[in-house]
């Protein structure tokens, strides 16, 4: 079969159209959410989740070196769920100083959740969860069956 050009537009169309919503699921689920935190009294847990970089190599690192008292943790909680905890830039993509960058910032209306017990807080699809316990942070794989308690790295983070 001889194709037109006409017939040749409409395929190479169709190839651009597949690549570029390819390319957009792919941007859309490129993040590695994560949900962050603090236990409080009979196995209660208040959290807020946390969309981008959630892995323990770089979220688990920032909040053990930032966040290490339950009440510096309860004001980053305090500003409902995070995009990105150590972003420099605004909603706007414009260059700032390093800050918690809040959905609430943009408009969106979150609040801290709470969760009665570690199964609740565990069933949300993110892919790890971090916990502040009893003066440390625990993170949590989520990626099995079961959640799997894995070690945050002690490096330090470099800006």
């Amino acid at each position: 079969m001889v194709r037109t050009t006409e017939q040749g537009n409409v395929a190479n169309q169709l190839i651009v159209d597949k690549t570029l919503l390819t390319q957009t699921i792919s941007f859309l689920i490129m993040a590695t959410r994560a949900r962050i935190g603090l236990r409080l009294a009979e196995d209660a847990i208040l959290s807020v989740y946390h969309h981008w970089d959630g892995y323990p190599q770089w979220l688990g690192i920032h909040l053990r070196q930032n966040y290490r008292t339950k009440d510096k943790i309860a004001e980053l909680l305090d500003g409902g769920d995070i995009s990105c905890i150590d972003s420099d830039t605004d909603w706007n993509l414009e260059k700032v100083e390093n800050h918690v960058q809040y959905y609430n910032d943009r408009g969106e209306k979150t609040e801290p959740r709470l969760d009665l017990n570690d199964g609740d807080f565990f069933v949300n699809n993110e892919e790890y969860a971090y916990i502040f316990d009893d003066g440390e942070w625990l993170c949590y794989d989520l990626h099995a069956d079961e959640p799997q308690l894995v070690d945050i790295p002690l490096a330090i983070l470099t800006k």
